[in-house]
């Protein structure tokens, strides 16, 4: 849902220094074991301390299998990689037969050890293959589900930056070379390389008229190359290359995973989940389609098969820190939010090493209105991660919550301060925009309300927390008609409970007292002490002339949100 600012690549290749030897070597045996590669095993430490993996790439000519022994190297380390690193090993690969010998590291290979490849692969047969620094990140970006598991705090950035398409180029020859295929850019004056769309129309032409070359191969060259149409923006062509793929491979788990996620952000989510459940047909305990499934039916509200499936996931991986977080936003969704806290107390080791965790206890607090410790953990985090956006955001919301509970004027003031900071920090983060809206509509200020949400809607057309705010807007200038299109346009991205209780507001309004029932029903289902949610089914049964005005009425006043702490 937010569009958040993304790690440098060279912050990146920091970050892997924050793993643990053990982390960093599970890490990359999960990249190798979904590029294709068979039975892969540990071959044990090398004398430099470096894991050592081995594995079989297997493909067809002319109907005949072939096996490619490969050996790996994985290094995780703070300086630049020379060959005499890794040439004893090299040499005992050239050997003992073996085809391609993999450099696999978190930094990059220094310009003396690229010039020593280089002269190696012209007089050997073992091939050095360097899939080093950038290279390597390119490999993680085209696994997000891999890299969330590692990397739970962190946003997935592009493979490819938009602004500069000329490197699509170069991962498309690269993508040739691990595979041993020579994959060729053809360059003629038609062709504007300052302009992604061409660019990736031409590698798509060439991609679509490759003959001679063996269909599994084929298969995992268009299962890569529909990460690099995605993160340009071309999506369509993005499912057409995963489509191809599964033609031929249709159990190819990592080709499914990738299309899951890729529909669940165009926020086509009944098809994501396809997705997920032909991958648990060939696994029934694959954590990350268990995981996706959960907040699939999360999104869709619904909660009590996200919360089977969620289990499962974690009965699978107990460490599984996305999963954990999946959970928590689905027993908040079925107001468990004690529960969720019980539950994320247990994981006390894993809630210190996650910001991620952290911030949603912080959540899990704001959401009881326990608004005292919510403020005591999120200065915490502010300390730590003075940046993270989200946690600048809660401030404002812990202020914004405080504002409706004591000296209005004073936190009302200090949450439109600190949503102005989100702004100012990071312009594409929607949720800031969406708060800043709802202190304007609170000082009464609707004009300027209204243009704070036009502002947004341009920029995030399709986010639900924006289009739920700009039928708020229109709901205050008594215009239910037009709000109800756009808190319909919400709850079709996003089931929220906010969402669909101003749905029922503006069938209130609208007089569409049957609607309003069945909708403020629908939320008591699951929040059955939403007070807002009584007093709309007493309006629409009064008007309905049904009986149980009376009871609605009481528990509208009885279910009144009270504080459990507050700032002062």
């Amino acid at each position: 849902m937010n569009e958040k600012k993304c790690k440098t690549r060279e912050e990146w290749k920091k970050l892997f220094l924050s793993l643990t030897p053990e982390a960093f070597e599970g890490l990359c045996y999960d990249i190798i074991n979904n590029n294709n590669f068979r039975n892969l095993i540990e071959r044990g430490c090398g004398g430099d301390g470096g894991r050592d993996l081995e594995a079989d790439f297997v493909y067809k000519i002319t109907n005949e299998e072939v096996i490619e022994k490969c050996w790996f190297q994985c290094k995780r380390q703070d300086t630049g990689i020379n060959f005499k690193q890794f040439s004893t090993e090299v040499q005992k690969a050239e050997d003992q037969n073996v085809k391609k010998f993999f450099i696999i590291s978190n930094t990059d290979t220094t310009p003396a050890c690229k010039d020593d490849i280089k002269n190696w692969n012209n007089k050997h047969k073992c091939q050095v293959i360097d899939s080093s620094g950038s290279k390597f990140l390119d490999l993680l970006f085209q696994l997000p589900d891999v890299c969330r598991y590692y990397f739970p705090d962190e946003e997935i950035p592009p493979i490819i930056d938009a602004r500069t398409p000329e490197n699509m180029i170069e991962l498309y020859s690269d993508l040739g070379k691990q595979l041993g295929i020579k994959l060729e850019f053809k360059m003629d004056k038609q062709v504007n390389l300052n302009n992604p769309s061409d660019v990736a129309d031409r590698i798509k032409e060439s991609l679509l008229s490759l003959k001679g070359i063996d269909t599994n191969i084929l298969a995992l060259i268009f299962q890569k190359i529909s990460m690099f149409f995605f993160s340009i923006g071309k999506s369509e062509d993005a499912i057409m290359f995963l489509n191809k793929s599964l033609d031929t491979t249709p159990k190819n788990i990592e080709a499914l995973l990738n299309k899951g996620y890729i529909l669940e952000k165009l926020d086509d989510v009944k098809e994501s989940t396809r997705c997920y459940d032909k991958i648990l047909e060939i696994d029934a305990n694959n954590k990350f389609a268990l995981n996706n499934i959960a907040h699939n039916l999360w999104r869709t509200g619904k909660l009590d098969a996200a919360l089977k499936f969620i289990d499962k996931a974690l009965d699978v991986d107990p460490n599984f820190i996305v999963a954990i977080i999946t959970k928590i936003e689905i027993l908040k969704g079925l107001k468990k939010s004690k529960d969720a806290l019980t539950f994320l107390n247990e994981k006390d080791d894993l809630l210190h090493k996650s910001i991620h965790l952290q911030t949603s206890k912080a959540d899990l607090c704001i959401d009881m209105l326990d608004l005292k410790e919510a403020y005591k953990i999120n200065e915490e985090l502010l300390k730590k991660d003075p940046n993270n956006i989200d946690v600048i955001n809660n401030k404002g919301v812990i202020f914004e919550k405080n504002s409706r509970f004591q000296r209005r004027e004073k936190y009302l003031s200090l949450a439109l301060e600190w949503f102005e900071k989100v702004i100012q920090k990071d312009s594409k983060y929607p949720l800031g925009w969406s708060n800043k809206v709802v202190v304007l509509m609170q000082y009464g200020k609707i004009n300027d309300a209204e243009k704070s949400i036009n502002t947004a809607y341009t920029l995030f057309p399709k986010n639900a927390y924006i289009l739920n705010k700009a039928g708020v807007v229109l709901l205050r200038k008594n215009k239910p008609k037009d709000a109800l299109k756009y808190f319909d346009k919400a709850l079709k991205i996003w089931f929220k409970e906010e969402f669909l209780l101003n749905v029922a507001q503006a069938q209130i309004i609208l007089r569409r007292w049957e609607d309003a029932k069945r909708n403020a029903e629908k939320i008591l289902k699951y929040n059955p002490e939403k007070s807002e949610a009584w007093a709309i089914k007493s309006v629409s049964l009064k008007h309905l002339r049904q009986p149980g005005v009376k009871t609605c009425i009481e528990n509208a006043k009885k279910f009144i949100e009270k504080p459990m702490s507050l700032l002062e």
